[in-house]
């Protein structure tokens, strides 16, 4: 932790890393030692690279350094098991500031398995299968369908599902609540993308972007919403179930994932929109710099340094070291 700087992190900013690299678990195996017969781990969990770890610190920082962090192989990870610490610091969090990917889907159920384990009941059979029902639901268990009616069936004050009515139920509903900008900010620290592509004959194409699972498509029509610009491709998506079943089945035909991706391709709205809007909420991870690089380019594409032999070739070097090229000690 030498000179490392721990950031203090708002609510909706911690809301917004685990909405990006945050998991909720639930384990069940058999100990014979145990009188159930069962032992039970519950885990919450967020993950970044070790030259990012500094966020971790700070997320450890917010919950009253409960947790632990742990690193290998250049991952961080910080973990919270204590089902005390859980209960005490983050369910009263995320009931307050709620994550607003369809991974609430999986804090809720993570909610009920903790409430099962608080009043005794993991101690029966009933308690372990109940246990068991609900961690085969979650995460990767989950259904496309489950995640994608996650926007039209938010909880309203009182903790009661808002059921769409029959026009809703074809159409997602979009977030009705406006983001808050430390959400953008920490949520772009774990899922953004400051791009450059080079082009031989021109200044190059460049780009800011989000990618998610098809499932979360709401969540990034409220990033356009937040910043007034930008598109999310592909465009064959309207917001319906329809098409994006459609797309899903494509998708899983060929072997792919279904990701898609929130996009500002205009320089002028990078520059009216995103770089004023990241100097006044800055990124804590590594990806600061891919921003700063990034920023570099596009001042360097306004001079049209790219027609010089030396500023292409500089251009080309500092937008081969962004991204994945940045080395992990970088």
């Amino acid at each position: 932790m030498n000179n490392m700087h721990i950031p203090k992190l708002l609510p909706y900013g911690v809301t917004g890393y685990f909405d990006g690299e945050g998991c909720f678990s639930i384990s069940i195996y058999k100990n014979i030692k145990m009188k159930i017969g069962y032992s039970i781990t519950v885990t919450v969990e967020i993950k970044q690279l070790k030259n990012s770890e500094n966020i971790l610190y700070g997320i450890k920082s917010y919950f009253n350094e409960k947790g632990s962090i742990t690193s290998h192989n250049y991952i961080s990870r910080y973990k919270v098991s204590s089902i005390s610490d859980i209960i005490t610091y983050i369910i009263p969090h995320f009931d307050k500031y709620p994550l607003l990917s369809s991974k609430q889907l999986n804090y809720l159920d993570f909610k009920k398995a903790i409430k099962i384990i608080e009043e005794g009941e993991h101690l029966s059979i009933k308690g372990i299968t109940d246990l068991k029902q609900i961690a085969s639901e979650m995460n990767r268990n989950r259904s496309f369908l489950d995640k994608w009616n996650c926007f039209s069936l938010r909880p309203n004050p009182a903790g009661h599902p808002s059921r769409p009515s029959d026009q809703e139920s074809d159409r997602n509903i979009l977030l009705t609540s406006d983001l808050k900008p430390e959400w953008v900010q920490s949520f772009t620290d774990s899922e953004g993308n400051f791009n450059y592509y080079y082009r031989t004959l021109k200044s190059g194409s460049i780009s800011f972007s989000i990618s998610q699972n098809l499932h979360d498509y709401p969540l990034l029509i409220s990033l356009t919403k937040f910043f007034g610009a930008g598109k999310i491709y592909p465009l064959s998506l309207d917001g319906t179930l329809e098409s994006a079943e459609k797309y899903f089945k494509k998708r899983t035909d060929l072997g792919l994932s279904s990701v898609i991706r929130y996009e500002i391709s205009s320089k002028i709205l990078h520059k009216e929109k995103i770089i004023p809007f990241f100097k006044k909420y800055p990124l804590y991870t590594t990806k600061s710099l891919d921003f700063e690089d990034w920023v570099t380019l596009i001042n360097m594409s306004d001079a049209k340094e790219y027609k010089t032999v030396a500023g292409k070739e500089k251009m080309i070097a500092i937008s081969k070291g962004m991204n994945r090229g940045r080395r992990l000690n970088g």
